[in-house]
């Protein structure tokens, strides 16, 4: 296969892949819309209103009665208008985004909204677009202003006049300013003016004072603000506190994990895991879920005395259809990835023993497994993070304590691939590196990539299909080093493959495949002697038991052309052992016997397993079945079977017919050819094959003795 051709190849399989996955799980089966409703209670029973657009995240109360829902997939800000929702999108906010990334707060009939374009600004008849200082992440608002803050610490106040920026790192010198994943800062405003922030800790503004802490647990969260009062989540008690930074309320909950609150007089409500719960005041008979719901993730009480919820709701086809989602792209994946090792296996193919689709089989299985696992363990790890992360202090790759335990793990990796001689000390590093460059891209970069497209499902197939790519990419670019030397192999120009291999060497002292092709170019070359060094070298850096039994087939060639016969045929016995499909060792039994012109009969079964084996593989090295049906010609000429081994001639040519790229095989299979019809008497068909033998590889080892040979034969 031309280079040309597997860059092709290597393109159409990821694409096809993405392809048929969009294919497959097209939009609407991505979006998770009905995971959720919005539910109101009055009159003493829950009704669920219309189904929205999206799925909702988060609910906001005006002063005035108004209710708003933030939503994802079918992202906006939606308004209920008596009896249904209304939906604000790009169309109508003048943006190319609907997501409302840094959240949104609703004061009195004014609307703010943070996006990673603008600050949205709605003045009660329509939308204003405002600039913004930095990616905010969270907002409050009051009335016609509001506060915005990024997590690299800007803070910008809006108001009628225009904005103004102020730098937070040096007022909070003890937050960690850096953008994350895992955590936002959050926002809010009491009615006396106090802005609130919780970003590792809880601090607090009045007026133009400096920050000042407030006295609250490091992991404390941020709930939500009620006119003169703002509510936190202590870990295991509800607080309430005025804008003095003064305690008025406080309950003790234990350990319960509570989402959100939601208060009216000396009523309160709770949403935790398992829905919701009058913590204070009399009782409201609100029963703990709507019909059916699954959990309450976010609750509003609005001024005309309804309380809104937003339910979690069984969505079996939404499940069943993310999981059918997970299930295609690890079967996609790994099948990709199978595809990839059968057409890019090693390069250097002078004996390969691909042996059918069937054979493949436990690869597959293996590689399917390994995705399926490894997808499971980060799974897992998901999980374990959405857990511990609201209780964690500061849980993100980010901080320092992270990287100090992160500190000795690399070290002790480095250690012990150097100690295990896998790797030099300058590779170790550099490649414990890249995969720490790796966990800080992924922690600063997953939420700005998942912004750039408009619906969750475009982020998803767009990192699957970046993910495939660089499976791809690891996979096939490991050999990618070795194409210039085997390119130069391949036409036979020697001492180029050779001086490309030997750049290539410092870099990798150890790499079992660069040592491989170093010793099969000199093989071919004709340094048997410097050919047998580096093939020894490479069998025990080599894993793969087919790889190992290539390296020592190649071997037996070795000392097979240094007359060692012995020790060739005990080097094919092990390759053999290692690998019993390969037909090269068998061949290359065939050849101990017959270059010493010994017992034809075990030559000619030798080489007719090794033609068994070569034809039930599926994949052909041409040029090496070329040399089976020479030699077997050979053993039956010398056995006296003359027809049979004319036979086999032509077999051998119209192997050498369709094997034209490979320069030193076709050089040898002529050679080959030219002593099965020496040994027929067929002198002058014998010279001709000597004579394109040396014409291929005039500087080779089989253009050599072809040369050899027709000196011989007088010409």
């Amino acid at each position: 296969m031309t280079k040309r051709l597997r860059w092709l190849v290597f393109f159409a399989i990821g694409g096809v892949a993405v392809a048929m996955l969009a294919w497959l799980a097209p939009p609407r089966l991505l979006n998770q819309s009905g995971n959720t409703a919005v539910w109101r209670f009055a009159s003493g029973k829950w009704d669920r209103t219309p189904r929205l657009e999206g799925a909702a995240v988060d609910i906001q109360a005006g002063r005035d009665g108004s209710v708003w829902v933030a939503t994802v997939f079918h992202a906006g800000l939606n308004r209920w208008d008596r009896d249904h929702w209304t939906w604000f999108k790009s169309q109508d906010f003048g943006t190319q985004t609907n997501y409302a990334s840094g959240g949104f707060a609703v004061a009195g009939d004014q609307v703010w909204a943070a996006t990673d374009e603008a600050v949205l600004h709605w003045d009660g008849a329509r939308w204003r677009e405002l600039p913004i200082h930095g990616e905010p992440d969270g907002i409050a608002a009051a009335g016609e202003e509001a506060w915005t803050i990024t997590s690299t610490g800007t803070l910008t106040h809006y108001t009628p006049a225009g904005e103004s920026a102020a730098d937070l790192r040096a007022a909070i010198p003890r937050a960690n300013w850096v953008k994350r994943v895992a955590m936002k800062p959050v926002l809010g405003r009491t009615s006396d003016g106090t802005i609130w922030l919780e970003w590792e800790g809880i601090v607090r503004r009045q007026s133009d004072s400096g920050w000042k802490d407030a006295g609250l647990r490091y992991d404390t969260k941020l709930l939500r603000t009620e006119g003169d009062l703002i509510w936190f989540w202590t870990g295991k008690s509800l607080v309430a506190m005025n804008g003095q930074g003064t305690q008025v309320r406080s309950y003790a909950l234990g350990e319960w994990g509570v989402r959100d609150v939601a208060a009216a007089g000396d009523r309160v409500w709770i949403a935790d895991e398992h829905g919701i719960r009058q913590v204070a005041g009399g009782d409201a008979g609100v029963t703990p879920l709507p019909p059916n719901a699954l959990g309450v993730t976010r609750m509003a009480w609005s001024s005309d005395g309804v309380l809104w919820a937003v339910a979690v709701m069984p969505h079996a086809a939404g499940n069943l259809v993310m999981i059918g989602l997970a299930i295609l792209m690890i079967l996609f994946l790994s099948v990709s990835l199978w595809v990839m090792r059968v057409v890019f296996t090693s390069p250097v193919r002078t004996v390969a023993e691909n042996r059918g689709w069937r054979a493949e089989l436990p690869a597959l299985r293996k590689i399917l497994l390994g995705v399926a696992a490894m997808a499971a363990v980060l799974l897992a790890l998901v999980m374990l993070v959405q857990r511990v992360v609201t209780s964690a202090p500061a849980a993100s790759a980010w901080t320092s304590w992270f990287w100090i335990l992160l500190a000795p793990v690399a070290v002790a990796w480095i250690a012990m691939r150097v100690r295990r001689k896998k790797e030099t000390i300058a590779r170790a590093t550099i490649s414990t590196l890249g995969w720490l460059a790796f966990i800080l891209l992924l922690e600063s970069g997953m939420d700005p990539f998942f912004k750039l497209f408009r619906t969750a499902g475009q982020g998803v197939l767009a990192l699957f299909g970046l993910v495939l790519l660089f499976c791809f990419g690891y996979a096939f670019g490991e050999d990618l080093p070795l194409k210039g030397p085997y390119d130069r192999l391949r036409r036979g120009d020697y001492e180029g493959a050779l001086a490309r291999a030997n750049r290539l060497l410092p870099w990798w002292p150890d790499k079992a495949t660069l040592r491989y092709i170093r010793g099969t170019t000199m093989l071919f070359a004709g340094r048997s002697q410097e050919a047998e060094s580096d093939l020894r070298a490479s069998i025990p850096l080599t894993k793969q038991a087919r790889k190992k039994a290539i390296a020592r087939s190649n071997l037996g060639y070795a000392l097979l052309d240094q007359e060692r016969y012995g020790e060739a045929a005990e080097c094919f016995e092990e390759s053999i052992g290692t690998d019993p499909g390969s037909g090269s060792a068998s061949n290359g039994l065939a050849e101990v016997l017959l270059r010493q012109d010994q017992q034809p009969f075990e030559a000619l079964r030798s080489v007719d397993r090794a033609i068994e084996l070569k034809q039930r593989s599926g994949v052909m090295d041409r040029h090496m079945l070329a040399y089976m049906w020479a030699n077997r010609a050979r053993a039956l000429a010398k056995l006296g079977r003359d027809d049979e081994a004319l036979a086999a001639v032509r077999n051998a040519d119209n192997e050498c017919a369709a094997a034209p790229d490979f320069v030193p095989g076709l050089a040898g299979a002529h050679w080959r050819i030219g002593l099965a019809l020496q040994a027929l008497g067929r002198t002058a068909e014998a010279r001709e094959h000597f004579r394109r033998a040396r014409e291929k590889d005039p500087s080779g080892n089989y253009g050599t003795r072809a040369a050899n040979a027709l000196h011989d034969l007088g010409g």
